[in-house]
Parts: structure tokens; C-alpha cells; sequence
């Protein structure tokens, strides 16, 4: 199981990432690519859409694999403290398909989410073809004014897990 986190923090949330090197060549199923990485990005958080990176995911396994992400803190960027009035920042989190395909067998799920759950991105135990793709993740902050903010520190931790079905 490969994990990889999003770090969040008043000041911009960070994506921690791993990359392994192999490309898609062949719709052979025999297991000989797995690759997850995420292609991260820094921005400074905004009221709305926050771009915060790419998950690429290249697999070929027939016992398929899954993608979970989850919150620590249930869809907030929880303040570390409340003794000067910090509040905590509520956010979304949406997906967007960039390119490529997703193998025979293996459901996606670009559904929006609060993280109060986990949210399956994608899931499958039974893989016909291989999958190849790019999915953009999009952080949405509801009620955040930098200009009204109280000073503080904020975080929450988004972790993406991927398994490989062995």
C-alpha cells in the first residue's frame, strides 16, 4: 500500500508525493505495472476552487486495485487552537478527469465529496484491461476571508491511500 497525504495549513495546503517510473505499454495483464504518483501543486488557499494536484494511476493487474482518500478532521481545516477565536474552515473535495482510461472492472467515482467518509476513487478486484489515467483534485473552501481570518494555525491531513489488489 503506497500513502501519500495532503497537508493542509492556512497558508496552502501541500501534497506529499512518491514517484515510481514505468509507463502503460501493452493491455497485457500480467501485473507488471503499477504505478501511483501524485503531481502536486502549492497554491495560496482561496475562498473557492483550489487546484492541489494530479493523481496519476497506471495499472495492469487483474486482481485490480483501489484508491481511497481520507480526512482527519471530516472536511475541515480544523484551527490547532480556539483561544483567539480561530474557527475551522469547511472544504469540498471534487475530481476531474484529465486523460486517459479506466480498465474494465474497475469503477471510478468523481462524485464530490465532504471527506466525512472515505471516498472510494476508484475500486475494482477484477480487472479486464488496463487502466491509465489522470484525475485533477479540486479543494473548495466555504467561508474563508483571509482579510476576516483569524490569525492561527490550521491543518488537516487528506491521505491517499492505493492499494495494489496481490
Amino acid at each position: 500500500m503506497l500513502k501519500q497525504c495532503f497537508f493542509g495549513k492556512v497558508v496552502g495546503l501541500v501534497l506529499l508525493f512518491g514517484v515510481l517510473g514505468a509507463s502503460v505499454m501493452a493491455e497485457t495483464m500480467d501485473n507488471s505495472i503499477d504505478v501511483f504518483y501524485i503531481q502536486h501543486n502549492h497554491p495560496r488557499l482561496i475562498n473557492g476552487q483550489n487546484i492541489m494536484g494530479t493523481i496519476i494511476v497506471q495499472n495492469n493487474n487483474s486482481n485490480g486495485f483501489h484508491l481511497v482518500i481520507s480526512s482527519d478532521n471530516l472536511g475541515k481545516i480544523a484551527a490547532v487552537s480556539g483561544a483567539d477565536g480561530e474557527s475551522d474552515i469547511d472544504y469540498m473535495v471534487s475530481f476531474e478527469q484529465l486523460s486517459g482510461r479506466v480498465g474494465d472492472g474497475v469503477t471510478l467515482d468523481l462524485s464530490e465529496t465532504n471527506l466525512l467518509t472515505d471516498h472510494y476513487l476508484f475500486t475494482g478486484t477484477s480487472q479486464t484491461s488496463s487502466t491509465d489515467i489522470a484525475i485533477k483534485v479540486i479543494v473548495t473552501l466555504y467561508g474563508y476571508d483571509d482579510s476576516t481570518l483569524m490569525a492561527g494555525s490550521y491543518r488537516d491531513f487528506i491521505e491517499v491511500d492505493y492499494t495494489n489488489n496481490n
